[in-house]
C-alpha cells in the first residue's frame, strides 16, 4: 500500500507497471546437473514471488482505479499480462484480475454525452450583457469548467502538506477571489435598493 501511495513521486504508472513485470519474469529454472537453483525453485522461489506481485496488481486495481481509467494504455499493457503472463500459471488469479480490470474504463473509451446547450440572452451589443442576463445553471457550469481546471493541477501529496504555498491552499484563494468577482458583478447589475453588501 505504501509504494502504491507514494509511486507517482518518483515514476509513472507504466513504469511501475513495467517494474512488475520484471518482477514477475526472475530467471527460468536451469534443471541440468550442477545448477545453482534447489529442486524446488518454482515453489520455494518463484510462485511466492508471482503471488505478490498478483496481490500488488489487485490491490492497485481495488485502491487507485483512477490510474487505470486515465491511462488506455495502462489499461492494455496491463491486460495483455494477465492475458499472456498470469493466466498461464494463475487462471484463477488472471479472472480475478480481468473482473477488476473491466470495471475500469479508460477515458477515451467511456460513452461521451453531447455538451449541455446553453441559453445566451438575446442582445445586440455585447458591453450591454450582465451576469444576471445569463441563467444560473449556465454561470454555474461555467464556475465548474474553471475549477475543474484548477482541480486537474492537484496530486495526492497535495493533501497531505499544510503548507500555506500548496496547491489546494492556492486553489482554495483562486475559489475565493472568483465568487467575489461574481458577487461584485451581480451587485454592480442590481438596482440600488437591492444591494446585497
Amino acid at each position: 500500500r505504501i509504494i502504491l501511495n507514494t509511486y507517482r513521486e518518483f515514476i509513472s504508472s507504466e513504469e511501475l507497471l513495467m517494474l512488475l513485470v520484471k518482477r514477475w519474469k526472475i530467471p527460468k529454472l536451469d534443471l541440468t546437473e550442477g545448477s545453482r537453483h534447489p529442486p524446488d525453485y518454482m515453489h520455494v522461489v518463484v510462485k511466492p514471488i508471482r503471488e505478490r506481485v498478483i496481490g500488488m496488481l489487485s490491490e492497485w486495481l481495488r485502491s487507485h482505479q483512477v490510474d487505470f481509467n486515465r491511462s488506455s494504455q495502462l489499461h492494455l499493457a496491463l491486460n495483455t499480462f494477465i492475458e499472456f503472463e498470469i493466466a498461464v500459471d494463475f487462471p484463477d488469479s488472471a479472472d480475478e484480475l480481468r473482473l477488476l480490470l473491466s470495471a475500469q474504463t479508460p477515458r477515451s473509451s467511456k460513452r461521451r454525452f453531447p455538451p449541455p446547450v446553453g441559453s445566451l440572452p438575446q442582445y445586440r451589443r455585447i458591453h450591454e450583457l450582465c451576469i444576471l442576463d445569463f441563467s444560473p445553471v449556465d454561470v454555474a457550469r461555467q464556475i465548474s469548467l474553471l475549477d475543474h481546471q484548477q482541480f486537474l493541477q492537484l496530486s495526492p501529496q497535495d493533501f497531505f502538506s499544510s503548507k500555506q504555498d500548496s496547491h489546494i491552499a492556492k486553489m482554495g484563494d483562486w475559489t475565493e477571489s472568483l465568487r467575489f468577482s461574481i458577487v461584485q458583478e451581480i451587485e454592480r447589475d442590481l438596482p440600488d435598493d437591492e444591494q446585497l453588501l
